[in-house]
């Protein structure tokens, strides 16, 4: 929209130009809502460049104000585009399954109310893996680290790996960003601990709006530890879909084994069929 309003083309055609104008507003508007944790030295550029097309462009005339603004919105939104394209567009590194595989988490991985398989138990089921849940309902990072990471000495060995599902219950109950990032740092830690460290993923959280401190932390951690960190377009494309949860949140049966179809690949297992 930006470019063709650049090149003119919408000038001489009011009905269009109307039209380019309303999706891209639209289209601002839900690129707030996605919740990408874009650093600030990028976002502060970005929000000021779009808002002033949003003022200066899909005008009548082309003029070069109307033109250098295009630029500068077609050029910041191309390097936030490139910037967050490789952290989606991860996918599984080849490897072989681990041995055993040791889970910090919430009630996300722990289910709440009874009657269901949850996903560590299917996950064990479906790959071979052998599976440990240590996850507790209600955990944060600081519960985790005080209650959970503890007993990775004793249930998880040296050359086992360690999936990270924390940080839900921080972004939505507030605890502090600062607070969030020092525990999840010494978590991190934690988990990595041993000769050679353990290998370690995380699950990247999708983010509420307003709440981008929480993502830009699991970022910045991730890469500090070396944790491989799971695009949150996997635990977003769980918890949306239809019936996969039972209150907006927590795994349905339906979402524990849809998590299962997701998870394999990134232990280098393929899901088996029942």
């Amino acid at each position: 929209l930006v470019a063709l309003d650049a090149a003119g083309w919408l000038a001489s055609r009011p009905r269009a130009r109307r039209i380019a104008r309303f999706l891209y507003l639209l289209l601002l508007g839900l690129a707030g809502l996605s919740g990408t944790p874009v650093p600030l030295w990028l976002a502060a550029p970005l929000l000021v460049a779009v808002l002033v097309h949003a003022a200066l462009g899909f005008g009548e005339r082309r003029n070069r104000l109307h033109c250098a603004s295009a630029a500068l919105a077609l050029g910041t939104m191309l390097l936030a585009l490139g910037h967050e394209f490789p952290r989606y567009a991860l996918r599984p590194a080849a490897s072989a399954p681990p041995a055993a595989l040791c889970i910090i988490g919430d009630s996300l991985t722990a289910g709440i109310g009874g009657g269901i398989q949850v996903y560590p138990v299917l996950l064990a089921q479906r790959t071979g893996i052998r599976v440990t849940s240590l996850a507790e309902p209600g955990a944060t990072a600081g519960t985790a680290l005080t209650a959970q990471a503890p007993r990775l000495r004793s249930v998880c060995a040296a050359g086992d790996w360690v999936l990270v599902e924390i940080g839900g219950n921080d972004m939505l109950h507030g605890t502090p960003p600062a607070e969030f990032e020092q525990a999840l740092d010494r978590l991190l830690a934690e988990t990595r601990r041993g000769t050679p460290p353990r290998p370690a993923l995380m699950l990247e959280l999708p983010i509420i709006p307003g709440r981008w401190a929480y993502g830009g932390i699991q970022r910045r951690l991730a890469d500090k530890h070396r944790v491989t960190l799971i695009p949150k377009r996997l635990l977003a494309g769980v918890i949306f879909e239809t019936e996969n949860t039972l209150d907006g949140i927590h795994l349905s049966a339906k979402g524990h084994r849809a998590m299962v179809e997701e998870l394999a690949p990134w232990l280098g297992a393929t899901a088996k069929q029942p």
